[in-house]
């Protein structure tokens, strides 16, 4: 069974009944929220400050949407607050990230929202055959290392960035009250197939400097900014955390991390790559340009 044909079943699930009243999780930028039951640990409401309210049983991935927004903000909400929880439900690794991949090697980019995480990936866009993901990530482990498979097909910028990187799609916007728009990736250009690991770097908070730092992160510090940047249903269940945090530990274990700090200035991201990639071609990892 694929990712995609995972998350969700059809929308056929009806929960008038089970009360709600179990807060998990806030996000604490948009609000969304997400409630369990006290009777049923496999039924989770997902509702945001905009009106949509998303039903799901996490045994048969049934679901029910109800909501009065428009079409844009009902994908946005499901690909950003819902998409990525439902993957990670039972304990498996999905990274809030980006990533860029060139002859079946991925670079991911993890970090706090508004860190740059998609504005570095769309920078690589132009490298030859690269293709890319982007906000949720999910992590497997086959026996040649881990590997990255992006769970949605689009990314979202604000329109000074798509103008700056030349992003030739105009987009939609992703709901009211929002600025970035949604870009949908073409076919053939996603990570929606398990690509290896090369490299990750944790994107570190601006400081102002017009410096590019690259330093390595020890196993420790790899292993939190991994957990730190990752999805979960529920964050306080034990069962799934142990099994996220031995995930974890098991990429930081094989993949080399970096902690990366650059000025948010479009016309450096030229040299941040040159100087992601010096790293890779230095550590004589494999370089996916």
């Amino acid at each position: 069974m694929s990712v995609r044909t995972a998350k969700l079943g059809p929308t056929s699930l009806v929960l008038d009944m089970p009360h709600f009243g179990n807060l998990l999780w806030e996000d604490e930028l948009s609000g969304t929220r997400t409630y369990g039951t006290a009777s049923d640990p496999d039924l989770v409401r997902f509702v945001s400050l905009t009106g949509v309210t998303v039903d799901v049983d996490l045994r048969s991935m049934r679901h029910s949407v109800r909501t009065s927004a428009a079409a844009t903000e009902v994908a946005h909400i499901l690909e950003s607050y819902v998409f990525p929880r439902i993957a990670a439900h039972d304990g498996r690794l999905v990274l809030h990230g980006s990533t860029v991949a060139q002859s079946n090697v991925a670079l991911i980019f993890v970090g706090q929202t508004g860190r740059g995480k998609t504005t570095l990936m769309s920078s690589f866009r132009t490298m030859q055959d690269a293709r890319i993901g982007d906000d949720s990530l999910l992590c497997s482990f086959p026996p040649e290392g881990p590997a990255i498979t992006a769970i949605n097909r689009s990314f979202r910028l604000l329109p000074d960035s798509l103008d700056a990187l030349s992003v030739p799609e105009a987009g939609s916007a992703i709901g009211k009250g929002w600025s970035k728009r949604r870009i949908e990736i073409k076919p053939g250009s996603a990570v929606d197939t398990p690509v290896r690991i090369g490299a990750l770097f944790s994107l570190a908070p601006e400081t102002g400097s017009d410096e590019i730092i690259i330093s390595e992160l020890g196993p420790g510090n790899a292993c939190m900014e991994v957990i730190g940047n990752s999805f979960a249903v529920d964050p306080k269940a034990a069962g799934p955390a142990k099994k996220r945090m031995d995930a974890a530990a098991k990429l930081v274990e094989t993949v080399p991390c970096f902690s990366l700090s650059y000025p948010r200035n479009y016309e450096r991201l030229p040299a941040v790559q040159r100087a992601i990639l010096e790293v890779v071609s230095a550590r004589q990892l494999p370089n996916p340009a």
